[in-house]
């Protein structure tokens, strides 16, 4: 698998990590420039994208932290990545109840004041 990783076009592999950290597609553009021949294994894979993350800014860090989607976030459902949408019904939450909505935001805003992070 890591050969074909290495093999593939540059707008394929792009496409393909470029959700890797949530709507971060300079991560993709970054690693592809370092593929080959460092990636030998997954290990090898793994280290490079979290590499490249922990080099970035703090303003980088935090876009892509706030860029990720609440969970359960009702209104906001229909606009996820598919890997995020299939991510949250495959515990239930696109069927939550409105109180249960009503829960998550709430824990969802109180954890955001608690870490600093942007409400939206």
């Amino acid at each position: 698998m890591i050969n074909k990783i290495n093999k593939l076009p540059k707008s394929d592999f792009i496409k393909f990590f470029a959700n890797i950290f949530e709507s971060s597609k300079f991560i993709a553009e970054e690693l592809y420039e370092k593929k080959d021949p460092s990636f030998n294994d997954f290990d090898s894979l793994s280290q490079n994208i979290l590499g490249i993350f922990d080099n970035t800014t703090k303003e980088q860090k935090l876009k892509i932290l706030c860029s990720h989607p609440d969970l359960a976030n009702k209104t906001k459902i229909s606009s996820l990545t598919p890997d995020s949408k299939k991510e949250q019904q495959s515990v239930g939450l696109d069927s939550c109840s409105e109180e249960e909505y009503n829960e998550f935001k709430k824990l969802n805003n109180t954890y955001k004041k608690k870490f600093n992070f942007l409400l939206f």
